[in-house]
């Protein structure tokens, strides 16, 4: 008969790396913080493009608004997940 496997929610070494993960740290909310600029930055320069006050190729707009976008996921869920239990 083989044993369950532990989950996340047993506690043990599980619930420690959760905690030891999970800490909202000064430098952790910096990161974030940056990962948002970095997305206004790159979303910022992709609508200027979009709207005509740039001359950038159609490639680097585009390369621009997926760079702005994954920053922006990156951002937010570093600001929502870290800190919560």
């Amino acid at each position: 008969m083989v044993a369950p496997r532990p989950t996340r929610t047993q506690g043990g070494i599980f619930a420690f790396l959760r905690s030891m993960f999970n800490q909202r740290t000064p430098g952790r909310v910096a990161v974030s913080i940056v990962f948002g600029l970095l997305s206004l930055n790159a979303l910022l320069q992709a609508g200027l493009a979009a709207i005509g006050r740039s001359d950038d190729p159609l490639v680097l707009t585009l390369l621009q608004a997926m760079v702005g976008t994954a920053a922006a996921a990156a951002g937010w869920y570093l600001h929502r997940r870290l800190g919560t239990d």
